[in-house]
């Protein structure tokens, strides 16, 4: 009876563990198919078709278009951006809210550029040769 316990307790492990495996694998998503409703430009098409990263004139023409939030963060989450968030310049987040970019979609943009760089990280400085002594 125990033997048979044991080899129950056993199959469930490995069938839980294989279930979590399944639900962590990433699934890309085809977005060819939903922007073809909203008239998006074919070059942004054949872009996101083959998951490549998106830059800033490539998101403000989505909002542009009318393209739902929902799908550029979602395609964002899955593809990331062809620049570092965590350069963007005040007068760049202007320029997105201007173009109609909804504030959904640049409180997400600011979030990947605090995870990247959180507020406060030193920048490490480094001489090619060590300053005097003392120092000035």
């Amino acid at each position: 009876m125990l033997k048979l316990l044991i080899s129950r307790n056993s199959l469930f492990a490995i069938l839980g563990f294989l279930l979590a495996g399944c639900s962590l694998t990433v699934r890309h998503v085809d977005y060819s198919e939903h922007l073809a409703a909203y008239d998006v430009d074919g070059h942004l098409v054949e872009k996101m078709k083959i998951r490549r990263a998106l830059g800033l004139a490539d998101i403000q023409h989505l909002a542009e278009k009318g393209v739902p939030d929902s799908l550029i963060i979602g395609y964002l989450k899955q593809e990331g951006m062809a620049f570092a968030p965590h350069q963007l310049k005040p007068e760049q987040v202007r320029m997105l809210a201007d173009a109609g970019v909804s504030k959904e979609v640049i409180d997400y943009i600011l979030a990947m550029a605090a995870a990247i760089n959180p507020a406060g990280a030193y920048q490490f400085h480094y001489w090619h040769v060590p300053p005097r002594f003392p120092y000035p």
